[in-house]
C-alpha cells in the first residue's frame, strides 16, 4: 500500500464517521456516553453505507452519486454546525481519541497493520467471497442481479450478507480504483473501533483504565489476524459475545441501543451470525416479555427507530433482493433436513464422537481449558471476598447465565456438524476454527469481566 492509499483509507473513515453520526444524532437513543462516541459513529456508519449500497438494487443510482451525494450532505452539515453549533470544537475534542486508540492499536498489534500494508487478500473466503463481492459492487457501480442473480457465481456465496463488500466497494468508490491491497484497509480502523469501544465498555463497569485497555487488548489478541485478513468470523463473533456480556451481567448499565447495535452488525456480516442473533433477540424478547414488569426504557420509541436503522433496514434491503433476484442460499450447512431428525442416533453413531473429538481439539488448541482455570480461580476469589463483606463481587444469576452460554452455542454448532451435508473431515478442517471462536471469545469475556469485578468499584452505577 501507498500513502495515498492510506489516504484514502481515512477519507473513507471519515465518511463512515460522519454517516454514523448522523444516523445516531438522528435516531438519538439512550445510552450514556459509550453510545455517543466515536467507534459507535463508525460501526453505525458502516451499516449506513451497507444500506445504501443496497439501496441502488431498488434505485436508478450508483456509489458514484451515492458517494457524491453523501460529501455533499457531511460538507454542508459540517459547515453549518462549525458556524451555528459549535460542531467543530466537539470533533476537533474528539479527534486526540481517536487518533490515540490508532495509535495504540498500531502499538499493540503492529503484525495485523504490516499485514494489512504489505500482502494483498490471498485467503480464500476472503478472496472468492467477501473482497470478490466487493469488487463486483465497486465495479458495477452497485448490486446488481447480473452479478448476484448469476448462477454461474453460486460458488462464491452469493447470499451471504454484504456488510464487509459494500466497506471495500465505498473505499474503492472514493479512491477512484479498486486496488487488492488497499481494499480491506478499512479493517485495520475496525480493529482499532472494537479497541476504543471494548475499552469504552469496561471503563463504563468501573474498571481502572489500565484493566480496561488490558482487557481489550487481552480479548483482541486472540486470533488477531482474523479481524484484518478479510474474513467476517472474528468481527461478528466479537459483536455477539459483547453483547451477550451486556444482556447477561448488565454492570455499568445494560444499554438495549448498544446490544441492538451489535446485534445488528453481527447479523448484517453472516448468515449464520443473522441466525445467533436472531435467537438471542427473540430469546431476550421473550424473557423480558415473561419476567419483567413496565418499560425497559424510558423511550421505546427512540430504540424503535434505533433497532429499524441498525437492525432491520440492512437485512430487510438484503432479502428483498435476494427474493426478487432469485438468489439461493449455497451454504446448505444451515438449511435444516428435517428428514435427517429421524436419523439422529445413526448420525450420531456415524458422526457424534469424532465432531467432539474435532471441538476438544480447537478448544485445547486455543488454550480454552487456561480460560476455564482462570474462570474457577476468579470464582473462588469473588466469593471468599463477598465472605469477608465486599460489596458487588459475589457470584450471581447474570454470571451463570454468560457461562451456560457457552454449552448452549456448543450444541448449536454441534449440531451444525452433526447434520452437515458435506464430508465431516473436509468441513471440520475449513469451519471448526471459525466457529468454536464465537464461545471461545465468550469465556475471554467472563474472564475479563470477573477480573474488572475484583479490581474494579463496588459501586455499580446500574
Amino acid at each position: 500500500m501507498t500513502w495515498a492509499d492510506w489516504f484514502g483509507t481515512v477519507v473513507y473513515a471519515v465518511v463512515a464517521l460522519g454517516v454514523g453520526h448522523l444516523a445516531v444524532r438522528a435516531a438519538r437513543p439512550e445510552g450514556g456516553a459509550v453510545l455517543y462516541s466515536w467507534p459507535v459513529y463508525y460501526l453505525t456508519g458502516q451499516l449506513m453505507l451497507c444500506a445504501l449500497t443496497l439501496a441502488t438494487a431498488f434505485v436508478p443510482l450508483t456509489l458514484r452519486h451515492l458517494a457524491l451525494g453523501v460529501l455533499v450532505v457531511l460538507a454542508a452539515w459540517w459547515t453549518t454546525g462549525f458556524v451555528r453549533r459549535g460542531l467543530g470544537q466537539r470533533i476537533l475534542a474528539a479527534l486526540p481519541g481517536a487518533g490515540l486508540f490508532l495509535l495504540l492499536t498500531l502499538l499493540c498489534f503492529p503484525f495485523a497493520f504490516v499485514l494489512v500494508h504489505d500482502t494483498p487478500v490471498l485467503e480464500w473466503d476472503a478472496r472468492s467471497i467477501w473482497f470478490f463481492h466487493g469488487k463486483a459492487l465497486a465495479l458495477d457501480g452497485g448490486v446488481t442481479r447480473a452479478f448476484f442473480g448469476n448462477p454461474l457465481y453460486g460458488w462464491s456465496h452469493l447470499d451471504y450478507p454484504l456488510l464487509l463488500p459494500a466497506q471495500a466497494a465505498w473505499l474503492a468508490t472514493l479512491t477512484g480504483e479498486w486496488n487488492d491491497y488497499a481494499c480491506r484497509a478499512f479493517l485495520g480502523v475496525n480493529l482499532a473501533a472494537w479497541f476504543a469501544l471494548l475499552t469504552a465498555v469496561f471503563r463504563a463497569r468501573r474498571m481502572p483504565w489500565w484493566l480496561a485497555g488490558g482487557a481489550g487488548v487481552f480479548i483482541l489478541a486472540r486470533q488477531t489476524e482474523g479481524y484484518v485478513n478479510g474474513y467476517a468470523d472474528n468481527h461478528y463473533a466479537l459483536a455477539l459475545a459483547l453483547a451477550l456480556m451486556l444482556l447477561c451481567t448488565p454492570r455499568g448499565g445494560a444499554r438495549p441501543a448498544l446490544i441492538a447495535l451489535l446485534l445488528g452488525y453481527a447479523a448484517a456480516l453472516k448468515n449464520e451470525a443473522f441466525l445467533y442473533a436472531a435467537l438471542i433477540a427473540a430469546g431476550t424478547a421473550a424473557w423480558y416479555a415473561l419476567r419483567r414488569r413496565g418499560r425497559v426504557v424510558s423511550r421505546p420509541a427512540r430504540l424503535g427507530v434505533w433497532i429499524g436503522l441498525t437492525g432491520l433496514l440492512p437485512g430487510a434491503l438484503w432479502l428483498g433482493f435476494r427474493s426478487l433476484a432469485y438468489v439461493r442460499p449455497a451454504d446448505a450447512a444451515l438449511i435444516p433436513n428435517w428428514g435427517d431428525l429421524g436419523r439422529i442416533g445413526a448420525l450420531l453413531g456415524e458422526r457424534g464422537v469424532a465432531a467432539a473429538r474435532g471441538l476438544r481439539a480447537c478448544y485445547i488448541e486455543s488454550g480454552v481449558p487456561v480460560l476455564l482455570a482462570v474462570l474457577g480461580v476468579l470464582a473462588v476469589l469473588r466469593t471468599s471476598a463477598a465472605r469477608r463483606g465486599r460489596a458487588g463481587v459475589r457470584l450471581g444469576s447474570g454470571d451463570a447465565a454468560l457461562l451456560l452460554a457457552f454449552p448452549a452455542l456448543n450444541v448449536l454448532i454441534f449440531a451444525m456438524f452433526l447434520f452437515t451435508p458435506y464430508d465431516l473431515g473436509w468441513h471440520m478442517g475449513t469451519a471448526a476454527g471459525r466457529l468454536t471462536f464465537l464461545p471461545e471469545l465468550l469465556l475471554a469475556f467472563a474472564v475479563a469481566d470477573g477480573a474488572g469485578v475484583l479490581c474494579g468499584d463496588d459501586e455499580d452505577d446500574g
